[in-house]
């Protein structure tokens, strides 16, 4: 184990269900291997790469939400909330204007300026 590494259960990050040339669903890996890993994933969605929220006060490693973007199959957006331990969907927020797949954070000053 290289020194310097933090002690972690889970990883979570975007996959693909074959065949796709695209990421099209989030996943979790239980890197101790010990059956917690999970998935989630819309028909026709590409998410974007999940940023993991812990719940204040929460005794899990993986007690918390998952946030993610993701194009819908409509081509707009959306912030989607997920239970980390299990996946599960929480919360679906819909964008009022579409993002482009693979959107990263990118803070513009109000009226659109750089």
């Amino acid at each position: 184990v290289p020194t310097g590494c933090a002690d972690y259960r889970f990883v979570y990050g975007i996959g693909a269900a074959r065949p796709t040339p695209v990421s099209n669903r989030l996943v979790k890996t239980d890197v101790a291997g010990r059956g917690g890993d999970a998935a989630f994933e819309v028909a026709g969605m590409l998410p974007g790469e999940p940023l993991f929220v812990p719940r204040p006060g929460g005794a899990e490693e993986d007690d918390g939400v998952l946030l993610s973007m993701g194009t819908d199959p409509d081509g707009g957006s959306s912030l989607y909330v997920l239970a980390a331990q299990d996946m599960r969907l929480l919360a679906q927020c819909r964008s009022p204007v579409p993002l482009p797949a693979g959107f990263h954070g990118c803070w513009l000053e109000e009226g659109g300026g750089s």
